[in-house]
């Protein structure tokens, strides 16, 4: 089928094209060639539209008139976000402008509820002998008994700090089990992720593939690239793990939760992570604002799609929304249950 393409007028490309070669044309700012450059940029380099089920010509259609009569910058942004919105994907953003907040694109219906996970009552209700926050400032480590470890990971920014976790299980070296708790950990790096993962496991596994948008049609993708989680670091636990993982799980947590299911030694509590997957790149408007794009496609090692489905737990603890000051956390009260053998 012919698909419709939003180009660059022909005087903008004649001008060009005229110009003396040692001079850069200045970029064109208008809204309706930024329109162009991200409708057209969009339809070359993301990966999902047959997953979200999105018809990229009929959306160009409907928004760049919009866009094109749009009477201010905000007007503007606002339109190029709806736009984003139709591909339903938290990795697609909009960046209007240097040091601006990313305008999301994407809510679920889960992001309404209330959140069923207090870090701050975890840590005054269930942890003792907590490790100091300056051996591991980008993990929270204690115990939940005395044969009980427990390692929150709050995110997976930045990167060369999986160490910690070396330093993490040496606090932990006499805990018989352990729980890794992602609840509310929306991603980051993935290879830090996987780095950190990988002091679970004592040989090399296969838990996923993807495939990467690499040419102008939608359905152009490389054959599937295995994901493998390997050994790392000098520390090991190879005990019991409890994974716990809610609807606010994404992207990188969501790798490591789908690597570690693939251990046998792994039991994952509590809820399915969020189904957002697409690892992201970064590109430029010519007036500076950025936008960030999915670019490959993640499966279970059963050729599963993880976008929007999300990576289901072996025990499931219903959303209960008693997290808080006072109350308890029922995730972790059957963690308790099932160290104790219940």
């Amino acid at each position: 089928m012919m698909r419709r393409r939003f180009l660059l007028g022909a005087a903008a490309l004649l001008a060009t094209a005229c110009a003396d070669p040692t001079l850069v044309a200045p970029a064109d700012r208008s809204y309706a060639a930024m329109f162009d450059q991200l409708w057209h940029e969009t339809d070359l380099t993301y990966s999902m539209f047959a997953v979200k089920h999105v018809n990229w010509d009929s959306v160009g259609a409907v928004f760049r008139p919009r866009a094109v009569a749009a009477q201010s910058d905000f007007a503007f942004a606002r339109v190029l976000s709806d736009m984003l919105s139709t591909l339903h994907d938290r990795h697609v953003t909009l960046t209007p402008g240097h040091g601006a907040m990313p305008m999301t694109t994407y809510s679920a219906a889960s992001d309404l509820q209330p959140l069923d996970f207090d870090s701050t009552l975890v840590e005054r209700t269930y942890l003792t002998r907590r490790l100091s926050a300056a051996v591991t400032p980008h993990l929270d480590v204690g115990w939940l008994s005395p044969s009980v470890g427990y390692i929150r990971i709050p995110n997976f920014v930045g990167g060369g700090w999986d160490g910690e976790m070396d330093a993490a299980l040496d606090s932990l070296q006499s805990a018989s089990q352990l729980v890794l708790d992602l609840r509310c950990n929306p991603g980051g790096n993935y290879e830090l992720a996987l780095d950190v993962a990988g002091r679970f496991t004592e040989q090399s596994r296969d838990f996923g593939s993807v495939r990467i948008r690499n040419g102008p049609k939608h359905d152009d993708f490389t054959d599937p690239i295995t994901e493998t989680l390997r050994p790392t670091g000098r520390r090991k636990f190879t005990g019991t793990v409890y994974l716990l993982t809610n609807r606010r799980v994404f992207s990188s947590a969501e790798n490591v939760a789908l690597a570690l299911r693939q251990l046998p030694n792994v039991i994952a509590v509590g809820d399915t992570t969020g189904g957002a997957s697409g690892r992201p790149v970064t590109r430029e408007l010519a007036n500076g604002w950025t936008y960030e794009l999915s670019t490959w496609i993640e499966y279970t090692i059963d050729h599963k799609v993880v976008e929007d489905a999300g990576i289901a737990p072996n025990v499931v603890v219903p959303r209960s929304g008693n997290a808080g000051v006072g109350k308890r956390d029922a995730v972790l009260d059957r963690v308790l249950q099932l160290t104790s053998g219940g």
